[in-house]
């Protein structure tokens, strides 16, 4: 009889192990889909900052060829800046090229730099009357705008 009860017990045992073993499969199932979702989400959150540290790292360089350059051109898909003393920076150019803004800028050396990626569009606009200058720039599925003074710098019509 003793023999039947510890068997018994033991039995109990192993089916309680059993299904504890089942609940931790479960939950460490249900963990792992919940990890999957978190690093899915983190990783395109990521990258959405990233294009965000990207656009504002550019508009800070166009914000500082402002204050660089004397002067300022502006087509509909480009813009010009140039320095009417020679011995500063000559001049510098942006325009989009192969889906990316490229910048270059020189004297006697030339530099070139490239932002962002998967540029869909680039334009800018000049508003006499207003004294600035509007850039749109279409970035995969968002579109920025960008406005500029004019105020420390001559326009070339």
């Amino acid at each position: 009889m003793k023999n039947i009860r510890l068997s018994n017990k033991k039995a109990e045992s192993l089916i309680e192990l059993v299904m504890a073993l089942f609940l931790l499969s479960l939950v460490l199932f249900e963990a792992s889909s919940l990890l999957k979702n978190f690093t899915s989400f983190s990783q395109r959150y990521e990258k959405n900052l990233e294009s965000e540290d990207d656009i504002n790292l550019f508009f800070s360089f166009m914000e500082n060829d402002f204050t660089l350059y004397s002067r300022v051109s502006v087509k509909s898909d480009s813009i010009h800046f140039e320095n009417k003393d020679k011995s500063k920076l000559k001049s510098c150019d942006y325009y989009l090229s192969d889906s990316r803004v490229k910048r270059i800028a020189g004297g006697q050396l030339t530099g070139i730099t490239y932002f962002l990626n998967d540029v869909k569009d680039l334009s800018f606009e000049y508003k006499k009357d207003d004294g600035i200058i509007i850039m749109n720039i279409k970035l995969n599925e968002k579109e920025y705008k960008k406005i500029f003074s004019t105020n420390d710098v001559e326009v070339i019509e």
